[in-house]
């Protein structure tokens, strides 16, 4: 009875290197032990081994990270029969701590992640460009010869040329440019495609085409372009559905042949790209979608919420309710990431300028990284550090 029992006989297992590895033999701990103790006794341990002591662990029982007495999450987890308790160990996540920062006079709108730095896109057309070590290098303006209103720019996409990316940006009068960004440091130019009757909400670029990228409207309109074809206005759209009853907030291209898009009618939508057509919806009552991030890795997308709920769902299973959620922020979850290069991690921002850092393996944030002053996060990227604005 683990109410009344004050130890229990515990197995360490690892898929770490030889180096992190201790005894498989059951060994007798008190339940009342918590993640920093475990990790104590492991690290002493391998010492007597003459093992690597450099790095601090974090203990996983049923699934889950340990936060708190082992006594409380066996209980959690319905484990009390069992007669040897698997405890897996893996290197712990050290807190992140700010490095460096960049003033900026304007709001940022979009990063996007390049070879060996960052692109910032500002919402008055502003583009600089950092490098890995948020050193500031290229700055450029979009729109040099435009007035100040034309300047204000709704939102951006990345195409990624032989020699060159271009910009694709929507204003607030619902004008279209190209911008390219030549890599040999020509002169940027700029080339209005043409005049929309409504302002594109978001764009997001074919990461497998140099000239496909789709875009959302304020109509609820999901729209795709081909660059090769903008010569003549009457080419440049190639297809446009109205798929959403309300301004669409977010669209992704997840794979070659379908298309993700979230709205203001609290509906998640993946759309087949050659007919534009519903192949899969997520309906979530007053609970609209302001960010949302696919990982092909794992088949799952994340959703965050102006109530501050995270959620994720299965995209193989295609169920119309999430697998799991996460609540700590208090409000509007603006940007949300996976983990590029950790399947277990991604990061949330939110208008009250708090980043939490979490693992699917927990049910609360690891971190909560509060360095913007209560300004609104916009957006985040993950270079080899997490880079927010």
């Amino acid at each position: 009875n683990l109410d009344q029992a004050t130890e229990i006989f515990c197995v360490f297992k690892t898929s770490l290197d030889a180096a992190y590895k201790i005894p498989i033999n059951p060994m007798n701990i008190k339940t009342s032990v918590t993640n920093t103790d475990l990790n104590e006794l492991v690290k002493q341990i391998l010492t007597k081994l003459s093992k690597s002591t450099s790095h601090d662990f974090d203990f996983l029982v049923a699934g889950e990270i340990l936060r708190g007495d082992l006594r409380s999450h066996l209980l959690k987890h319905n484990i009390e029969n069992e007669k040897n308790i698997e405890v897996e160990y893996v290197l712990a996540l050290s807190e992140p701590k700010q490095d460096k920062s960049t003033d900026v006079q304007n709001w940022l709108n979009k990063f996007f992640v390049l070879d060996s730095g960052v692109m910032a896109c500002f919402y008055n057309g502003d583009v600089k460009i950092f490098d890995e070590q948020m050193v500031p290098g290229v700055e450029l303006n979009l729109y040099p010869t435009a007035d100040e209103f034309q300047k204000n720019v709704r939102s951006f996409c990345m195409l990624d040329g032989n020699g060159y990316k271009t910009i694709v940006s929507c204003n607030f009068f619902g004008e279209l440019f190209a911008s390219n960004i030549y890599d040999d440091n020509r002169p940027v130019k700029t080339n209005k495609l043409t005049d929309l009757d409504t302002v594109m909400e978001c764009f997001y670029a074919n990461p497998l085409s140099e000239s496909l990228f789709c875009s959302g409207n304020t109509n609820g309109d999901l729209f795709i372009w081909n660059l090769k074809t903008a010569s003549a206005k009457s080419e440049i759209v190639r297809s446009k559905e109205k798929l959403h009853g309300n301004s669409i907030t977010n669209v992704m291209w997840i794979n070659e042949s379908e298309i993700l898009s979230t709205g203001m009618d609290d509906q998640l939508i993946i759309s087949d790209v050659n007919t534009l057509k519903p192949t899969y919806n997520i309906y979530i009552k007053d609970n609209t979608i302001t960010s949302v991030d696919y990982s092909s890795a794992a088949q799952s997308m994340l959703t965050g919420h102006t109530n501050g709920i995270i959620r994720v769902f299965d995209d193989r299973k295609r169920d119309k309710t999430s697998t799991a959620q996460f609540k700590s922020h208090n409000t509007t979850v603006s940007t949300i990431k996976y983990c590029p290069s950790n399947d277990n991690l991604f990061v949330s921002g939110c208008y009250d300028g708090k980043i939490k850092l979490w693992d699917f393996r927990m049910t609360l944030p690891m971190y909560t990284i509060d360095s913007h002053s209560g300004e609104k996060i916009f957006d985040i990227a993950w270079l080899c550090e997490i880079i927010s604005g």
